[in-house]
C-alpha cells in the first residue's frame, strides 16, 4: 500500500485569519503540480477548489482551516533563486498597498502572470486567481481577495 502514497513536502506557514487571529504551522505540498511542471506552490493549494486545507499544527496534529476564513498566508522565505527567477519570468510586478480595513495595509510588490497586453493594475486584479499573490522584503504572501477592501498603487 505504500506505493501508493504521493510524497508531500511540509512548508512552515503562518495563516492569518479575517478575525484577527493567526496559526502558525506547515502546509503540505505535493512534488509535482496537476497542471504544470514542477513542485506544488502555496498558490497551488489555495487556488484548489477545496473548502478545507489541512495545517499541521505544533505537536503534529493535522487541523483543518476553512478557506473562507483565510486573510493571508504568509510562509515561502524569499531567496536569491527566487529573485532571479521573478526577473527572468514574464510576471508582471508592481508596487502595491493591499488595504484589509483602516488599521491593516499591507505594502509589498503584487506579482502577476497577467499577459503582457493586460498588464494593468485592474487587469492584474481581476484575474480568476482568489488570492493576490505578493513579495515583501523577505517573504511571498497571498492575500485573499475577498477580504481586501482595496489596493492602491504606490
Amino acid at each position: 500500500m505504500s506505493d501508493l502514497t504521493i510524497q508531500k513536502d511540509q512548508l512552515s506557514v503562518i495563516v492569518h485569519f479575517s478575525d484577527g487571529s493567526k496559526l502558525k504551522g506547515y502546509i503540505f505540498l505535493s512534488a509535482f503540480r496537476d497542471e504544470h511542471g514542477g513542485h506544488q506552490q502555496v498558490a497551488d493549494l489555495l487556488e484548489s477548489g477545496k473548502q478545507f486545507i489541512p495545517l499541521m499544527v505544533e505537536g503534529g496534529n493535522v487541523e483543518f482551516l476553512n478557506y473562507s476564513q483565510i486573510l493571508m498566508v504568509e510562509g515561502e522565505l524569499i531567496t536569491k533563486d527566487d529573485d532571479d527567477m521573478l526577473y527572468a519570468a514574464l510576471l508582471h510586478q508592481e508596487e502595491v498597498s493591499v488595504i484589509i480595513a483602516d488599521t491593516y495595509i499591507i505594502n509589498g510588490t503584487l506579482l502577476s502572470e497577467a499577459r503582457p497586453d493586460h498588464s494593468r493594475l485592474s487587469d492584474c486584479l481581476n484575474i480568476e486567481e482568489k488570492f493576490l499573490k505578493m513579495r515583501t522584503e523577505d517573504r511571498y504572501l497571498h492575500v485573499n481577495k475577498a477580504l481586501v477592501k482595496k489596493v492602491v498603487s504606490r
